[in-house]
């Protein structure tokens, strides 16, 4: 997620509708001057705004340049333009009129790095919850695909596991008592096996969220801005998280969502005992970075006045750090 500040700058800004966004229009001229804009804006990790580029259904995306480099949103495009190619249903990037995948503009906010995307259609569910029970294998079967055609491919440009873990260690302050856990966290995993066959590029958000279903019960799949270099096994932790509560101390492989995840993947990819016994401990890597992150937007001071919106979104994101903190200190 990014920080708040830049949040507040887009959306004061934006305010009241998108067609006249001076920074939303500046962006998409690269791709169409005469782009229509559609409702359903989204603030995560990016800004992902529905529209229509030359009279096609797509999504522009745009993350300020002190969130992310130019040249971790190229290596996701290219890495896209790869799964394109090889037939995998994902939303491809679409050239600027330049030809670029990727354009830099300074706007009013601030520099930010854009892509265009072609929008998938389909039904996607925002919560695990949602999903029917009969999709399950298919979404584990979905990643063991997504899997197999990013076996082998660089991972250059994007950042590792070793990658994510030094950053978040970079925002503690010394005596913190998460630096312990990710010095250990840190020795577990360079012990761990690496090779082609269990280590490469992940999606590192396969949640039902970010796939969209279509009428054929496959899903298209989008989202991949946090790719990563990591064992495929993580994948699958962080794909199923919300099945143990976000919570490395609740991982059960008994889960019958679990295991119907699992059959499907393993129908499509080998995946050994040995990888599944690992996912309590990159669940836990995960809870550390999660709190880390998210401490550091809690105590991110906000421009004055700050709406009410990002005040209380940053009350929200603190609790969730305070239980992140809390479980990862649960386990001795």
């Amino acid at each position: 997620m990014m920080n708040l500040t830049p949040m507040i700058r887009f959306f004061q800004s934006y305010d009241p509708q998108p067609e006249s966004c001076p920074v939303i229009r500046q962006i998409i001229a690269c791709w169409d001057p005469a782009a229509v804009l559609l409702p359903g804006i989204r603030a995560s990790s990016n800004f992902a705004v529905p529209c229509q580029i030359n009279g096609q259904k797509a999504v522009l995306r745009f993350v300020p340049a002190e969130e992310r480099s130019a040249v971790m949103v190229q290596a996701e495009m290219d890495t896209l333009k790869y799964l394109s190619e090889r037939g995998l249903p994902v939303n491809r990037p679409i050239p600027a009129r330049n030809g670029r995948l990727v354009e830099t503009v300074e706007t009013e906010i601030g520099v930010c790095h854009a892509a265009a995307l072609t929008w998938l259609e389909g039904t996607v569910h925002d919560d695990l919850s949602d999903l029917p029970a009969s999709l399950i294998p298919e979404w584990g079967a979905a990643l063991g695909r997504l899997h197999n055609a990013l076996q082998g491919t660089a991972t250059a440009n994007r950042p590792d596991w070793r990658d994510l873990l030094n950053r978040a260690r970079s925002s503690l302050r010394a005596g913190d008592a998460l630096l312990p856990i990710a010095a250990e966290l840190e020795t577990r995993l360079a012990q761990l096996s690496v090779s082609p066959q269990n280590y490469g590029l992940i999606h590192y958000d396969f949640q039902p969220d970010n796939l969209a279903w279509g009428a054929d019960d496959k899903p298209g799949m989008f989202d991949f801005d946090d790719c990563a270099g990591h064992w495929f096994a993580a994948d699958i932790a962080y794909a199923l998280r919300d099945t143990w509560d976000d919570r490395s101390s609740q991982v059960e492989l008994n889960n019958p969502i679990v295991q119907a995840f699992i059959t499907g993947y393993r129908g499509v990819r080998p995946l050994s005992d040995a990888d599944l016994a690992n996912l309590p401990l990159f669940m836990r890597l995960h809870n550390l970075l999660t709190c880390a992150r998210l401490e550091q937007i809690a105590a991110e001071k906000l421009p004055q006045p700050a709406p009410d919106w990002a005040i209380n979104l940053q009350s929200k994101l603190a609790g969730m750090a305070a239980r992140s903190r809390q479980e990862l200190a649960s386990i001795r």
